[in-house]
């Protein structure tokens, strides 16, 4: 694909964007006109489905917070793979210029000509350093920024009629947490170094997590080399035995969660393309372009949380939801939150050995009985941490299902808290 052909494909998905969702809009006025305020999540679902890209992240985002989207049509937006177009040599040869100067190619033995893979925001080359060293060379496609923003700005359109439509939720921190997250993983620079922060906690950690090594001097805003890893991915793992799939299980879950509650940061992104398995059931952890780092005080919050819920304590769990930074809760408001809770914290209660999550259909059963406990209780706005908190977790419980195992999580998340830092 030349420039040409690239920029006017890039400007027609603008377009696209636009027409979809404003499409959205106009569907959802009609409806609630004619009172049907319920269609509103099937039909902003239908227009993300459609379309790929940065705003294809967006609905993986939103699909994560409980009620906002149809529980089948979240289960495909979780698992959603980008099939953007790969740039083609010419292009690609010309934006390898731009990060690494005119005399680049000399500075590697060998650069696949071939994306290796093609994502949302870039497209990863295999490539081979002089010191022999196999690397993954991410180069971002172009005008990214602007992308994301005119995706940004037709998303804040469409939540504002969702509020006006169905008054339950004030979107106001999800879409300043949704903008700044994505807007972050342009900026492979901070990546490298989200990178470098996690090589070093497994490095030091007793757990079987790689994360690769990166390659400062092969790196910039825009271009991220990193060693090459080769693993297998989810849904060839699903066929190994039984008792591989336990160990994976109980790597993945100490992947996402020791760095959250012994460190304060999170990999915020848990889609199933952002790890890969190898033969002996360790976890490689991909992309960290999406990384949250937490308050002490919001992590302690959620140790309240997960207390007040072991011991039904409600005064207990109230202050913690006032730690998180929600606010004006009624008992009533509070009760419905710890419907959300309760789900989530579940297996990490319950001292027996269980799935991560009881049935399919649990997470459905769970948030459907939020949003209509809401319904009664009035508007509540969900905290910027929660917005990835949730996802995290809710993408965990995914990858759990997928392999189908059960195991102690209350012992396996008792074991996290007890370990030093």
């Amino acid at each position: 694909m030349d420039d040409n052909a690239s920029f006017v494909s890039r400007i027609g998905r603008i377009a696209n964007v636009s027409t979809t969702l404003g499409g959205v809009a106009l569907k959802t006025l009609g409806n609630k006109v004619i009172g049907n305020n319920d269609a509103f999540p099937n039909i902003l679902t239908e227009a993300l489905g459609k379309l790929k890209g940065p705003v294809m992240k967006v609905g993986q985002i939103l699909a994560m917070v409980p009620g906002i989207l149809p529980e089948d049509v979240t289960k495909s937006l979780v698992q959603l793979q980008s099939n953007a177009p790969a740039m083609g040599w010419p292009f690609v040869r010309r934006r390898m210029a731009f990060e690494l100067g005119a005399d680049w190619q000399d500075k590697f033995t060998y650069f696949e000509k071939e994306a290796s893979m093609a994502a949302s925001l870039g497209q990863v080359h295999k490539a081979q350093l002089p010191s022999g060293e196999w690397v993954a060379c991410k180069l971002q496609y172009p005008n990214m920024l602007n992308i994301i923003n005119g995706d940004l700005d037709q998303l804040r359109m469409m939540l504002s009629i969702y509020e006006k439509a169905v008054p339950i939720l004030d979107t106001v921190y999800i879409q300043q947490e949704l903008n700044d997250r994505l807007k972050e993983e342009l900026d492979y620079q901070l990546e490298l170094q989200n990178m470098e922060r996690f090589y070093k906690i497994f490095m030091k950690s007793k757990f079987n997590v790689i994360v690769p090594k990166s390659f400062a001097d092969y790196s910039t805003g825009r271009l991220l080399t990193m060693e090459w890893c080769d693993g297998a991915d989810l849904m060839e793992v699903k066929s190994w035995p039984l008792e591989k799939r336990q160990v994976i299980a109980k790597h993945l879950f100490q992947a996402w969660y020791y760095p959250l509650y012994r460190h304060g940061i999170l990999h915020g992104d848990p889609h199933f393309g952002n790890y890969r398995i190898t033969e002996n059931c360790h976890i490689i952890l991909l992309d960290f372009g999406c990384v949250r780092e937490f308050s002490k005080s919001f992590l302690e919050g959620s140790i309240q949380l997960y207390a007040a819920l072991e011991r039904d304590n409600m005064n207990q769990a109230k202050e913690a939801y006032e730690t998180w930074g929600f606010t004006n809760l009624t008992q009533d408001i509070v009760d419905a939150l710890n419907i959300w809770a309760k789900f989530l914290y579940e297996p990490l209660l319950d001292n027996r050995v269980r799935p991560l999550i009881s049935s399919d259909d649990a997470g459905k059963k769970a948030a459907k009985a939020v949003m209509e406990a809401l319904k009664r209780t009035g508007k509540v706005c969900p905290p910027r941490e929660f917005v990835f908190m949730d996802r995290a977790a809710v993408g965990i419980g995914s990858a759990m299902i997928h392999l189908g195992v059960e195991l102690n999580w209350h012992e396996l998340f008792q074991d996290l808290l007890t370990l030093q830092p």
